[in-house]
């Protein structure tokens, strides 16, 4: 059927994972998390020889980052992850887990694990008309797997 627009639209209720099912747990669940985005990637270099047009590819180190967003709850400031700054920034074991809630026949779990992971720099903000005051932080990721690979 077209809207008012003239445009035909094709509904689809199932097949993506809405955040609500998402969490991140470093030690425990990381609690008023607003937002997460995670990279993680390698170095690929390449070589040439002189008097040809070959490419070869070779391989470097991989590494990552994870960045976070949360609304400060009454724990204050940096509660999510204080332990882990006792101990120079590092933490040792983190993952992001989708919990496979059945909304919208969804069922997906999964997720990522990281180890040795440095935390490297910590954000804050507020303003007026905003809701809410926000932390974040960023961290150095040395090693991802596929959680349960």
């Amino acid at each position: 059927m077209k809207d008012v627009y003239g445009y035909d639209k094709k509904v689809v209720s199932d097949g993506l994972v809405v955040s609500e099912f998402a969490s991140l747990h470093i030690g425990g669940a990381v609690g008023m998390l607003q937002g997460c985005t995670g990279s993680y990637g390698r170095q690929v270099n390449a070589m040439f020889e002189a008097g040809s047009s070959t490419i070869y590819l070779t391989n470097g180190n991989s590494q990552g980052q994870l960045q976070a967003n949360c609304a400060v709850g009454k724990k204050g400031f940096l509660s999510g992850i204080a332990s882990s700054l006792a101990n120079c920034g590092r933490v040792e074991t983190m993952s992001v887990n989708l919990l496979g809630g059945n909304r919208c026949s969804i069922g997906s779990t999964g997720g990522f694990t990281f180890a040795g992971a440095m935390i490297n720099n910590i954000t804050f903000g507020f303003a007026t008309g905003q809701e809410a005051v926000t932390e974040g932080f960023t961290m150095i990721l040395p090693h991802m797997g596929k959680k349960g690979a």
